[in-house]
């Protein structure tokens, strides 16, 4: 019996619908990720192609879900020997559905708008998460590691800044960067944790809470709000493989 997917115990909701604003696809882009990778990561394994897609495509609306509806028909009435070509590229890769989104939608200064969102994007609740979304905005601009890391620090809480800053960043590569961050925001939430105990003057070792052990499928026992899981195979809390979703350019 398979541990519980994070979506299956936080319920989010649905990312949002794009209509087809190029303002907003690269938005929807990450979003769509965000809900497969951090999420559902058994549901939606980078395998289930046609799920991924057929998914992503229940998040249209407006022209976007017209151009893609003829394209859904085309794939679910027609044996492959039939189908349309471009809708036998849009099922083959989830990246071909996005690039088919992309041309069709968005915007010529792609590039620019990544790196406006990447220097304007600041942490709001978990640091894993918020990497994620900012990793996958890196896969839109062509950036030196130190211009990576350098970004990177100025978007994330200053309580991290403050430990991330000890840290000499010319020795680390970005990836390790980010997880040096992610094990900071991790320590400093686990030591707010122990703070409200002590505070409530709860004799409970805080590193036997729920979030340690115990049954970690239960929403609210202990664990952070946004957990995330360890790889897109393994849905426990845990060391996120952030290299799992690079891509550098």
């Amino acid at each position: 019996r398979r541990e519980k997917q994070l979506g299956e115990v936080v319920k989010p909701a649905p990312p949002e619908k794009f209509m087809g604003d190029p303002a907003k696809i690269q938005k929807f882009f990450i979003d769509m990720r965000t809900h497969f990778e951090y999420y559902y990561p058994v549901t939606f394994a980078p395998d289930k192609v046609h799920d991924r897609v057929q998914f992503a495509g229940t998040r249209l609306g407006g022209p976007a879900a017209t151009w893609f509806d003829p394209i859904l028909e085309d794939f679910r009435k027609n044996t492959p020997d039939k189908r349309d070509e471009q809708t036998q590229t849009i099922f083959l890769a989830y990246e071909n559905f996005e690039k088919q989104l992309q041309k069709t939608f968005g915007s010529t200064n792609e590039e620019r708008e990544a790196e406006n969102q990447l220097r304007m994007i600041k942490q709001k609740g978990a640091l894993a998460k918020h990497t994620v979304n900012f990793i996958q905005l890196l896969t839109k601009v062509k950036w030196t590691e130190e211009t990576k890391k350098d970004v990177y620090y100025q978007s994330v809480k200053p309580e991290v800044k403050d430990e991330l800053y000890k840290i000499k960043r010319e020795d680390r590569s970005f990836i390790d960067y980010t997880q040096d961050a992610i094990d900071i925001d991790n320590r400093q939430w686990e030591r707010k944790q122990e703070r409200k105990t002590e505070k409530n003057g709860s004799n409970q070792n805080f590193q036997n809470s729920p979030r340690q052990g115990g049954n970690r499928n239960t929403a609210n026992q202990g664990r952070r709000r946004d957990d995330y899981v360890a790889s897109s195979n393994d849905t426990r809390p845990g060391r996120m493989d952030l290299s799992s979703i690079i891509c550098y350019n």
